[in-house]
């Protein structure tokens, strides 16, 4: 009897084999079988979809987080260990002379990651170049009327492979559109997108509450046709107007994409970013990490503290930049507690790992009982760790 070969071994080990806890090392990923899933992230891990679209890895639930449900075809949800690796680049200088495009065939630009050390475990991150194509705030062409609260910004996607722009609204005391924010100008853009103006609610708009009557439908605020989505909106000839202006960015470093995060990465191996060729002179970046604690390196035991519980420790976030992706990889301080010996500290034991570090933080010892005569110190050890999320198969 024969079969045709696939990504995943048959049989697919049940749940109560064992098959349905999940255990990943720095980096590691796993792609759920084809069926419906009760995903529960572990304490590192997140969960991410596919954007068939924009071509990118999209983070949509947070480690440690029960009950999240899943229908996949085998390759469009993943979990992925987010300890030890790369998780973004922050350009640190944009260069000059630049070929607009994305990736490294369309530019001529390479971008090399730094490998994390030897061993058959460790993975190099690698990412591809985006030149050129960032947007500008568009003009407000006419502020239209009526808006309860600051409409909704959205903006045409780049081609794929770029960067997405973002941007918010503000009003005016009489309901016009007073300003217009870029949250991210975006990259690889090849033309002016446009701008869509979405009016929001600022009422329950179901049915009355407390007195006061529902929200209207659709909500109030005139957009001008050119800005509207067709059907669902309040437009005419003197509503809010957006116009775009010009790209910016031309020849210069605009994005840079991870393509696979690395593995293993630790405090100490925290690569360099290499950007060379297509003529792009001058640009430059750094890697934004994605740590757990590994353990604790006791610096001094200090001295004086008294019977009873020994102290807690936590750390630092360690933030370098803010780079939350819609609080999927908002940090969080690892924690422990530690030993005493002689009334003084002996050793530290981590019991939350913590998440998303971006550098070696720094370590507080907390007092729980008598107040140290001189301060216990610690050094944070930070790398990848091994993570166990769970898989249950969805009871319809």
């Amino acid at each position: 009897m024969s079969r045709i070969g696939g990504a995943f071994p048959f049989p697919i080990a049940q749940v109560a084999e064992g098959g349905g806890v999940i255990t990943l090392s720095s980096g590691g990923v796993f792609y759920p079988p084809p069926g419906e899933w009760l995903v529960t992230t572990g304490n590192t891990t997140i969960l991410q979809w596919y954007d068939p679209i924009n071509q990118i890895w999209r983070s949509v639930q947070q480690p440690a987080v029960q009950g999240q449900y899943i229908s996949t075809d085998g390759y469009n949800y993943r979990l992925l260990n987010c300890s030890g690796i790369v998780i973004g680049y922050n350009i640190t200088a944009a260069g000059t002379g630049g070929t607009n495009g994305i990736g490294s065939v369309a530019t001529g630009v390479s971008v090399v990651v730094g490998a994390p050390g030897s061993g058959q475990a460790n993975q190099t991150a690698t990412a591809y170049p985006v030149v050129g194509g960032s947007v500008q705030a568009p003009t407000i062409t006419q502020a239209g009327s009526g808006f309860l609260v600051p409409p909704n910004i959205v903006i045409d996607p780049p081609p794929p492979g770029g960067v997405q722009a973002t941007a918010i609204a503000s009003i005016n005391s009489t309901g016009g559109i007073s300003a217009i924010t870029m949250v991210n100008v975006g990259a690889g853009y090849t033309a002016s997108p446009n701008f869509w103006i979405m009016p929001q609610v600022g009422l329950y708009a179901g049915g009355p509450s407390g007195g006061v009557a529902a929200g209207a439908i659709p909500p109030p605020g005139l957009v001008w046709p050119g800005n509207a989505v067709p059907g669902n909106q309040n437009i005419g000839p003197t509503g809010a107007q957006l116009t775009s202006q010009p790209l910016t960015g031309s020849g210069t470093l605009t994005g840079i994409v991870s393509l696979t995060p690395g593995a293993t990465y630790t405090g100490t191996t925290i690569p360099s970013v290499t950007i060379s060729g297509g003529n792009l002179v001058g640009a430059t970046a750094t890697p934004i990490m994605s740590f757990s604690m590994t353990s604790v390196t006791l610096g001094s035991g200090g001295s004086g503290y008294g019977a009873g519980n020994p102290p807690n420790w936590h750390s630092s976030i360690g933030l370098v930049s803010i780079a939350s992706s819609n609080n999927i990889y908002l940090p969080r301080n690892a924690t422990g507690v530690t030993t005493v010996t002689g009334g003084a500290v002996a050793s530290f034991v981590v019991e939350d790992p913590g998440f998303g570090l971006q550098k070696v933080p720094v370590i507080a010892v907390l007092n729980t009982s008598a107040i140290a005569a001189t301060q216990a110190t610690g050094t944070a050890v930070v790398g990848g760790v091994n993570d166990t999320s769970l898989l249950q198969p969805r009871v319809q």
